[in-house]
Formats: C-alpha cells, structure tokens, sequence
C-alpha cells in the first residue's frame, strides 16, 4: 500500500526480533531489496547507508527512534518510516500496518541475479560498502547447506539467533531456519546468561557464534549448570579464533560428546561461508604422535571449502598455486555478490576474470585444508565486526591536537584484534587517551574506538606519502 515495487528498498534499523524475519520475506516477495543496517553505526554512517541504498521505506526500532528523527531531514529518499514497537504521532506503526490489510498472497517474478539484501561492511575506503546479494546466492547457500523441512519430523531443530540480522551469518540464518522448519529462538543482543538460559529452556539444537560470543560463554558461571544434552552443532566464525580459546572451548564441551563445533569461514561478499571445519576435526584422537601432530595443527585451520564453491590460493599474477604455497584466498561460484552498491571500481578490483579476490592471504595442505596467514587489506576485525584503519584515521587527524595518525590492529585473546592508533601531535599540542577516544566515540560506532594509543614525533612515508 505504501508503493513499494520490484527493486525498491527497504531499511530496518532495530535490534533482532520476530518482526525482522517478517519483514525480510515481505520486502523479498514483493522483489523489492532489503537492507538491514548496523544498529551499532552513528549519525553519518546510519545517513551514507540510507542514502547510498536509496530506500524509500525505513523501519525503526524503539531504541533508535531518537537517533533516526535526527537524522531524518538528510535522508533524501525515505517516504515512509514506520515504528515497530511504538506508536509516535505522525509515524505508521508495524502492528496496525498489518491489522488494516488483508493477508493476500503477492508473488513476484524475479530474476536469479536480481538483487534481494544490500549489507554493508567496512572496506579499506572510508566509508562501508554495500554488498549486493541476489536471490540466487541467497537460495545456493540456503539449499545447499540445509535439508529442507520434513513435515513428519515430531522433534524439529532449534536454532538461537545470537549473532545480529545485519551481519550476513545473522540474514542467512533467517533463510536457512525457515526453508529447514526450525524453530527460532531470537536473542534480541547477544548476553552469554541468556544464551545459556535459552539452550536451557528452549532445548536448542543449533547456534552460531563468534569467537569472542564463544569465549564469554564457558567462562560464564552459569556455563558449568547448563544442561547442553539438546545441543548438537555450536558454529563459530566471522572472526580469527584465538587457538587457546579453541582448545578451551573443546575442553569444556567434553563432557557433553553430543556438542559438535564446527568452525565457518567467509565473507559477506560471498554469501557467508567458503570453508567449514567440521566436529570430526575438533576430536585429537588418541594415538601415535604424528596423528595428533595433524590433528592439533588442523585446528589452526579453518577448514575445507563447501560443496557449492571454489576456494583457491593464488599469486599475484593470477596463477593458481599449489598446495603449500602462500598467496591471496579467492573463490568462484553461484554465490559471489552480485557487487558493490554504487562503486564499478571496487567491484572490478574485487571480481577479476570470475574470481572474488577476498584480500586475505593462506595457503591450502594436501588434503585442502585452508589456513589462513594475514590479509592483504589492512581490516581490522574486532570480534566479528570489520573495521577500516583508513576511517579510525581520517577521525582522529580531524582532532585539533592531532597532526597525523595511524590505526592497526593488534592480537587480543577475547575480541581476536583490538583497534590501536599511533598519533603524531601538532607543535605544542596534547590530548589525553580518553579525550581522543571520546572524540572517535561522537562520529563513528563505538566498537571503532581505539583501545590502546602510542604518541610518536611522526610516521614513517614512503617516497609518495
């Protein structure tokens, strides 16, 4: 009723909730685009997402009400906003929407690569980039990574959303569960206590996790109480897992031979996962030392690749390498993103003679096991969230103190990396750690905030800057 047809776009900007999967399957069967924004952006993020996807519907969760009324007169093509808890005067309410029409079935044709969900990730640019996803990626994952429901099953799957519907694990997971027939138990954020509450109480079967959700969750008090005899698959992806964590983790869950985990790898621009690492390769079986060798070192991997795509290692000249040697991950199939929203350059640099170049670096052993080495790009990612120095600086050289900086990444055992700035002051010039971080916190989300800073006289430049 409000106008949108095949092709428009739809925004919601809320925590996770029934209503998401809602309406993701009402935007896709009207053939319209859904995207899904980072709840955890600011102003000028929140503003570049909505205008660079030209939506013209944006729906709002309660919490977010205030930051989107800010923002409303820069967003140049929103028509309609609509609350999803509340009732504000003068804004449509998700509830009613839904009370005043009649529920008639609209089917829209679609083509395979017409797109169905934008989600934005940062890049190595200043700003996120928006990864365009069609129906066919969406479907190839979907169908080929889950068996489609059995109507005589008495004891259906249960499956806990922990991970946010913005990220590509949290909007495949909305797909998988349903054309599965499982049950879905929705955290509206992740919390290790309501996790385990949930597995408790609602017998869950399967979830997906990040490393750092991971780590919260065995050392949560609760951990050693709860009754994991339901859980049978514990994924964890999205980020580098720290290798004590994973033997932690595989230590933990032995008195509980039912749990399998499974490490994922991925991108968004590949419609989540390339490789996985099965439970079977999370047992260290008993035996002669070279087996364990094996088995110990297999851990540090993130598996082999899926049946639907193509994982290689290759050189910078475009050769395929054997096994052993280092080069940059590519990948190749059905599922590769259909590009990036608005910029032709950086789709050409990421899509090359039919190959996503993924800009991390590995290599592949004899039996095709990927490990992964370092990343061509210099993202940081800071407990499943990507992070682009580039940004974190541009940020901090607008400080009134600051002359220069730069952002890397650094290990850390909880969150994989943690963001840390090199700062380089004006003449005369100071300011302390905490005020630096608050002027970060006002412009970008505060996951970006450097936790550790280092002042220097200046940065090392090579010949052209």
């Amino acid at each position: 009723a409000m106008g949108v047809q095949k092709g428009d776009r739809v925004a919601v900007m809320a925590l996770n909730g029934i209503q998401y999967v809602e309406m993701y399957y009402a935007t896709a069967k009207l053939g319209g685009v859904f995207i899904p924004l980072n709840y955890r952006a600011k102003r000028e993020e929140i503003t570049y997402m909505c205008n660079n996807s030209e939506c013209s519907v944006l729906f709002v969760g309660d919490r977010y009400m205030d930051l989107v009324a800010d923002i409303r007169p820069d967003l140049t093509t929103v028509r309609h906003m609509i609350a999803i808890e509340s009732r504000p005067e003068g804004m449509a309410n998700y509830e009613e929407l839904i009370a005043r029409h009649e529920p008639d079935e609209i089917f829209t044709d679609v083509d395979d690569m017409d797109p169905t969900i934008v989600i934005y990730t940062s890049g190595t640019t200043a700003l996120p980039k928006g990864v365009v996803l069609t129906f066919m990626g969406m479907s190839v994952y979907v169908t080929n990574t889950v068996a489609p429901a059995d109507p005589g099953d008495e004891n259906p799957d249960v499956l806990l959303v922990s991970v946010p519907f913005y990220h590509v694990a949290g909007a495949t997971t909305m797909l998988s569960s349903v054309w599965g027939g499982r049950k879905m138990v929705i955290l509206p954020q992740f919390d290790p206590g309501a996790w385990l509450e949930a597995v408790n109480t609602h017998r869950v079967t399967h979830s997906f996790v990040v490393p750092t959700m991971l780590k919260r969750i065995i050392e949560h008090p609760g951990f050693e109480k709860t009754d994991f005899g339901s859980l049978r698959l514990a994924a964890y992806g999205a980020a580098p897992m720290p290798y004590e964590v994973l033997v932690n983790s595989i230590e933990k869950f032995k008195r509980w031979p039912n749990v399998g985990l499974m490490n994922a790898y991925g991108q968004t621009e590949s419609t989540s996962s390339l490789t996985f690492l099965g439970p079977e390769d999370h047992h260290v079986p008993e035996g002669p030392p070279e087996v364990r060798e094996i088995a110990l070192r297999r851990l540090r991997s993130v598996g082999r690749s899926m049946d639907d795509i193509v994982v290689m290692i290759m050189d910078p000249e475009g050769e395929i390498l054997p096994p052993g040697e280092e080069g940059e991950i590519v990948a190749q199939g059905p599922r590769v993103m259909a590009g990036y929203l608005g910029r032709k350059e950086e789709t050409s640099e990421a899509i090359r003679d039919g190959w996503l170049h993924t800009g991390d670096v590995g290599w592949m052993d004899e039996d095709g096991y990927l490990y992964i080495t370092g990343r061509t790009k210099d993202l940081i990612i800071r407990g499943g969230e990507n992070i682009a120095p580039g940004e974190i600086e541009g940020v901090l050289q607008q400080h009134d103190a600051v002359s220069d900086a730069a952002v890397i990444g650094v290990p850390d055992v909880e969150l994989g990396e943690e963001v840390k700035a090199i700062v380089v002051f004006k003449p005369g010039r100071s300011a302390t750690p905490d005020e630096l971080s608050a002027f970060v916190k006002g412009k970008l989300a505060s996951y970006k905030v450097p936790k550790y800073y280092t002042i220097v006289e200046d940065l090392p430049r090579n010949y052209v800057g």
